[in-house]
């Protein structure tokens, strides 16, 4: 007996009959619901980040809150006991007090309060033991938090003064060494009015060395130096004493109270920046407290809008070649069960079940995809998950199901696509199309506003706009093929051709789709290449060679490099070439509009640009025109705040003992030699100092040999130099600016958006392909019957799969160089690289290479799977009713 067919039973059945197409959509449905769930996550964390790397990049005594001047407390006579703790006790409540009155956004960043009570200086005795130093001096702190922010290594804590005239100090491990001072040892006070002896009771090391607490209190880490070579060396030290110890110090006491809030970097991440920014604002204005924390989130901001921008226009790109792969498919979905659904039309099926059964069908297979995309998405990017990032998800899978219903009552009825290509209105929507297109793109270019709508829809309409071009000169391209094709006798070259045609013409939708995704992946690549080869010149610019040695200053002040260091340094293995940088002292720079001082930086002009020549060419300077030649006078290059055009004469000496110069180049910097103002770069030929003597080395620049290794190079050259100077790799710093939160995250993202693209528009190729598959092989059947070969079936996909290449690529490198240009024209992607030149469009052939290589891999997998499929379509037969 036979079960009567229900819808439930109908559905199952067209399911298991033909489950390529509904796999196919549920393929494009993960890619699309992870890149909805993702990107927003993407670019509030990419933002966030880039905001916490800015406030953690300031230091504590800047980042924090701090009154502008501590505030003096007098205790007139010697406090007792009791009185010094009511004082802590008042400084502690004040700080209460401050945070009370910060704004709720700012008070979800900060800390508790802190704060330390340092009393008055006073020199002491230099010891037994030999130190550089001519003079030290100590403070005395009292930490509330001593006991959790100190660790003590050697000794006991301070304990309050058993005598009048002694006092007890306690003092990090690193300020010990340095004074000479052991634990038990006594110095005495130098000082009249503090008559005291202090004894070191023990020493310490800080718990957390990175807290903020020890930018506000250095000094009780390491001691300040101060002084020169020629007047002698001042320590001044800091050293934790009991409260009671402040009594014993002068009279009337007089401390100062030094307070903070500390900022919490990390907290910025999840404050609004526009709120957060006023509170730091009403701080200043009403309770005296500055932080440069708001200039650091003003920054980020302004580079998050361009971070939003680029990836906003990438974004928009994907989602549009995704938007044609889900119509693609749901248009399959309705093609592969047409017959049935005209079958059961016919045979009283209302209207609206049709659709409903096939909305069902595609509901089965997209809302586990959906959830697989978005739970991929949530666990790609970390952060909370809030209920605004799952709903496009949601929508997106509800959409699929309607347009699998929509197509499907289109099929019910019968109502066959009319091809655009006879229809009476479609030159008009064209040129309406491409007019939007164009107006569009001028009005962002005019604006040059990052933070445009317009911009972002920029992809799509561009795409769009070039596919109808690129359609209406499609068979103009194919002419010179077309015509032989005919006039020939072999049945194959006519077919290719014929399909080229054919596929060319009746497919606007997945052109329109390969052509967003050939945009949006050369945006993609193009920013890439743009940031890396930024970021690179912005190293080269700082190193000014691929090594970078510098004189290390230390307790014995700085020893400089002399000429047979810089000897040494070329004879290391693996080194090509070397220049020094020297210091020629301070001497006049006289110009047509009076004089300036300016320090003299001599090096070889050669030299130095043989070293430079594997730098970028934007980094380069015009060295070797410094040395004299004939009768011109020496070059010299001087910076931009001179206020000199280039090639205008000018005079530099010392005294009456002026030389005329030529103002070769008036540059920001000079790469690895100087920046800021008040410089000039002269050749050693031309310079010399009052001695005769060729100058103190104060840095060197290497170029290294092809292969070498810069570690293995650098370390070489500290031992050569006996540890005194400081090595900067270039390859270090461009690894470095690439690891900052703001490039790094840019990097991942497009990178990721790229390859997603990538496999968005192999789909839209396989998704089109499997669309034509049934009339191709019938078609290829009945040809087989007449006598063809059997490679005319796989003449027939070639000739389709590249008449859709052939009639997007047009348009799509139509696309590929428009697009970029105009973001790139809006957009400055200056704040991601933070070079002083402006960015040029450029793009790195490795990178290219790699994404058309993938596309080529995905794009022949996508053939192959939309072959095989259809063959296997083909040789199931004429559907049945509850068939696919």
């Amino acid at each position: 007996m036979t079960r009567p067919l229900t819808l439930t039973r109908l559905a199952g059945r067209q399911l298991t009959t033909d489950l390529g197409a509904v796999l196919a959509l549920a393929a494009t449905t993960v890619l699309v619901t992870a890149l909805l769930t993702a990107w927003p996550r993407v670019v509030d964390h990419v933002v966030a980040q880039d905001r916490v790397e800015a406030v953690a990049a300031l230091n504590a005594v800047t980042r924090d809150l701090t009154p502008p001047i501590p505030r003096p407390l007098w205790l007139p006579g010697v406090p007792t006991h009791d009185e010094l703790a009511a004082v802590l006790a008042t400084a502690a409540a004040e700080g209460e007090e401050l945070v009370d009155g910060l704004g709720p956004e700012l008070r979800s960043v900060v800390g508790p309060p802190e704060h330390v009570v340092v009393g008055p200086g006073f020199g002491i005795e230099l010891g037994e033991r030999d130190t550089p130093f001519s003079a030290m001096n100590l403070s005395t702190v009292v930490d509330p938090r001593a006991d959790a922010r100190v660790r003590v290594v050697e000794g006991r804590a301070p304990r309050a003064p058993a005598a009048p005239t002694e006092v007890e100090v306690m003092l990090s491990t690193a300020a010990a060494e340095e004074l000479g001072w052991r634990v038990g040892e006594t110095r005495a006070s130098l000082q009249p009015s503090v008559p005291v002896v202090a004894r070191l009771s023990g020493t310490f090391e800080p718990v957390d060395p990175a807290s903020s607490a020890w930018g506000h209190t250095s000094p009780l880490l390491t001691p300040v130096h101060a002084g020169s070579d020629n007047s002698g060396w001042t320590a001044q030290a800091a050293g934790l004493v009991h409260p009671d110890a402040l009594a014993r110090l002068t009279t009337p006491v007089v401390l100062s109270v030094q307070r903070w809030v500390p900022v919490r970097a990390a907290a910025v991440a999840d404050a609004d920046p526009a709120r957060l920014v006023a509170d730091l604002e009403r701080a200043r204005a009403a309770l005296s407290l500055r932080s440069e924390t708001s200039v650091a989130v003003e920054g980020a901001q302004q580079r998050a809008t361009a971070v939003t921008a680029v990836l906003g226009v990438v974004a928009t790109g994907a989602l549009g070649t995704a938007g044609v792969a889900l119509w693609l498919g749901s248009v399959l979905v309705a093609q592969r069960r047409g017959a049935a659904l005209v079958l059961l039309r016919s045979r009283g099926m209302s209207a609206r079940a049709l659709p409903m059964l096939v909305a069902a069908q595609t509901l089965v297979a997209t809302v586990p995809a959906g959830v697989l995309g978005t739970v991929v998405g949530v666990h790609l990017v970390p952060g909370p998950v809030r209920v605004p990032d799952l709903v496009p998800p949601a929508l997106l899978t509800v959409l699929t199901a309607g347009l699998a219903a929509f197509a499907a009552w289109r099929r019910s009825r019968q109502v066959a696509p009319v091809r655009r290509a006879h229809h009476p209105w479609r030159w008009v929507v064209e040129l309406l199309v491409v007019l939007a297109a164009g107006a569009a793109a001028g009005l962002v270019a005019s604006s040059r506003d990052a933070g445009d709508p317009g911009l972002v829809a920029l992809p799509v309409l561009l795409g769009v706009a070039a596919a109808a071009v690129g359609l209406r000169l499609h068979p103009l391209l194919l002419a010179p093929a077309d015509r032989p094709a005919r006039r020939g006798r072999r049945l194959g070259p006519f077919l290719v051709v014929a399909q080229l045609a054919r596929a060319g013409a009746g497919a606007a939708v997945p052109v329109v789709g390969l052509v967003v995704a050939g945009g949006t992946v050369a945006l993609m690549a193009t920013v890439l290449s743009v940031v890396d080869a930024s970021t690179a010149e912005r190293a080269a610019r700082r190193v000014g060679g691929d090594l970078r040695i510098d004189v290390l200053l230390t307790v014995a002040g700085r020893t400089p490099l002399t000429s047979d260091d810089v000897a040494a340094v070329a004879g290391v293995p693996g080194v090509r070439a070397v220049a020094a940088v020297r210091d020629g002292g301070r001497a006049t720079l006289r110009t047509g509009d009076g004089t300036d001082a300016v320090s003299v930086l001599v090096v070889d002009a050669a030299a130095l640009s043989a070293v430079q020549q594997s730098l970028p060419s934007a980094v380069r300077s015009p060295l070797t025109t410094l040395a004299a030649d004939g009768d011109a006078p020496p070059g010299v290059l001087l910076p931009r705040s001179s206020d000199v055009a280039a090639g205008v004469e000018v005079a530099i000496g010392r005294g009456p003992d002026e030389a005329p110069v030529a103002a070769v180049s008036v540059v920001g910097e000079a790469p690895g030699v100087a920046s800021g103002t008040a410089w000039a770069v002269v050749d050693d030929t031309t310079w010399a100092t009052p001695s005769g003597d060729p100058g103190a080395v104060e840095s060197v620049l290497v170029r290294l040999q092809p292969g070498s290794d810069a570690d293995a190079v650098a370390t070489a050259v500290t031992g050569v130099l006996d540890g005194r100077v400081g090595v900067s790799a270039l390859a270090d710093r461009i690894q470095d600016a690439r690891a900052g939160a703001l490039t790094a995250g840019l990097r991942s993202a497009l990178g990721a958006v790229g390859v997603v693209t990538v496999a968005l528009a192999a789909l839209v190729l396989g998704l089109a392909l499997l669309g034509g598959a049934l009339p191709r092989e019938r078609a290829a059947s009945v040809l087989a019957g007449l006598g063809a070969p059997r490679a005319l079936r796989r003449r027939l996909v070639v000739g389709e799969s590249l008449g859709l290449l052939a009639a997007a690529l047009p348009a799509a490198v139509a696309v590929a160089v428009a697009l970029p240009l105009l973001v790139l024209r809006v957009v400055d992607l200056r704040v991601f690289t933070g070079t002083p030149t402006s960015t040029t469009a450029t793009a790195d052939p490795v990178l290219v290479v790699g994404l058309v290589g993938l596309g080529l891999v995905l794009g022949g997998a996508a053939v192959l799977v939309a072959t095989v499929s259809a063959r296997r379509a083909a040789a199931a037969g004429p559907p049945r009713e509850g068939g696919a």
